[in-house]
């Protein structure tokens, strides 16, 4: 049987009373930002910012009108640099973000006062804020959806029968294109089968969760 390195130096200490403690302490423990490990260098420094953001809007089904919106994203950091970097980065329209949660690198004094990201980044991937906007005006896409359920008699209601199209389009964004457009329409549980057609893209039925995609 062998035991895993830290199973194995565990039972060795308890057998000749030796200290399983570290003599030393972990690189960068002792330094000002303990989150970067010291030493770091580079050929080529390179900072890389990401954003994901999850758009949620009720549109008004007879005028296609939008009703409410909110965003919830985040920021993620790809740091490569060399030595002990200090970077500030400033966000447009930083004032219509609410509910604002940082990576600890973050110097908040900074944020609260002058609405600036100002941090020595840790070395590698990481997650940088994470943020919450409301009643954003600009969506991406518009949606006419059109539902029609003609009038059936009490022995025709179990097997009644609707139509429900759909209209998905991109709204103009200057240089920014849409891309990976997915739509969920959720069905009413007593849906028994759905017979679906797609002008363009792929289409498909959970009986499961009696959902289209």
């Amino acid at each position: 049987l062998i035991l895993p390195p830290g199973q194995m130096k565990a039972v060795v200490a308890a057998v000749t009373g030796q200290s399983v403690l570290s003599e030393a302490f972990p690189k960068g423990a002792l330094s000002g930002t303990p989150w970067r490990r010291m030493g770091v260098n580079y050929t080529a420094n390179e900072v890389v910012l990401d954003i994901v953001e999850r758009l949620d809007a009720t549109f008004d089904g007879s005028s296609s009108m939008l009703l409410r919106s909110s965003v919830r994203g985040a920021v993620y950091c790809s740091c490569h640099l060399s030595g002990t970097p200090h970077l500030v980065i400033r966000l447009d329209s930083a004032r219509g973000l609410d509910d604002v949660a940082f990576h600890r690198s973050v110097q908040l004094p900074s944020w609260d006062q002058e609405r600036l990201i100002r941090l020595c980044p840790p070395d590698g991937q990481f997650e940088l804020l994470t943020y919450r906007a409301q009643n954003t005006v600009g969506v991406p896409i518009y949606v006419n959806p059109c539902f029609s359920f003609p009038r059936a008699t009490c022995a025709e209601a179990s097997s009644f029968e609707g139509r429900m199209q759909v209209t998905v389009g991109a709204r103009r964004l200057g240089a920014l294109t849409v891309e990976d457009v997915v739509i969920h329409l959720p069905m009413p549980s007593g849906v028994q089968g759905v017979t679906m057609t797609a002008t363009f893209g792929t289409f498909q039925f959970s009986e499961a969760t009696k959902r289209c995609r």
